[in-house]
């Protein structure tokens, strides 16, 4: 799915994307629980590369990614059924890890043998933390002969990560504050 940042992760964060998988079981045909792990990925914005490594960024090769995984536990209820679709209001909380990593070719390079870019670390940050979930979904059901339906979901994210020391001297540390953003699933559940 896509990932967007919200409030003053916004500002910092571009448009990303995401990998949902989970696990669970209905209790009856209303309510169920998922234990779920989540992976987004966020590019760092032009405007905050220029503020952190100046203007010249760009001809280094210097670029930034946010990743932010989770392990939650998630109740599900289904609020209306038919035959072949099922809508649903779904959320919980549960550990949440966000880390900033800032990246550049090694050595200069753009490039090495077999089409391999080879990077080296110059700054990263990692925080861990609680956050919460909540949101809604529809299933559609593929065939009255399986189980497998496709199923589309949109969610609030908000991981409650403390603000960095006033002494930080860690580059980004945006990203373990705390934050919000959006993802947009789509799948198939069975």
């Amino acid at each position: 799915g896509i990932s967007q940042a919200a409030g003053a992760a916004k500002k910092y964060q571009n448009l990303g994307w995401n990998v949902h998988l989970g696990g669970g079981m209905n209790f009856n045909r209303w309510i169920g629980a998922l234990i779920e792990y989540d992976f987004n990925d966020f590019g760092v914005r032009n405007s905050e590369m220029q503020t952190l490594f100046g203007s010249n960024y760009k001809s280094t090769g210097l670029y930034g990614r946010v990743h932010i995984w989770s392990f939650t536990v998630d109740p599900i209820v289904k609020y209306h059924r038919t035959e072949q679709t099922e809508e649903y209001l779904i959320g919980g909380g549960g550990y949440y890890r966000t880390r900033s990593r800032f990246s550049a070719p090694a050595n200069g390079t753009n490039g090495a043998a077999g089409g391999l870019n080879p990077t080296h670390l110059v700054d990263a940050v990692a925080d861990n933390a609680w956050g919460m979930n909540i949101g809604t979904g529809i299933m559609w059901k593929v065939s009255y002969l399986e189980d497998a339906k496709y199923f589309a979901e949109a969610r609030y994210v908000w991981v409650n990560g403390p603000p960095l020391p006033d002494d930080s001297n860690k580059l980004y540390g945006v990203s373990t504050q705390r934050t919000g953003y959006f993802p947009v699933t789509v799948g198939i559940r069975w």
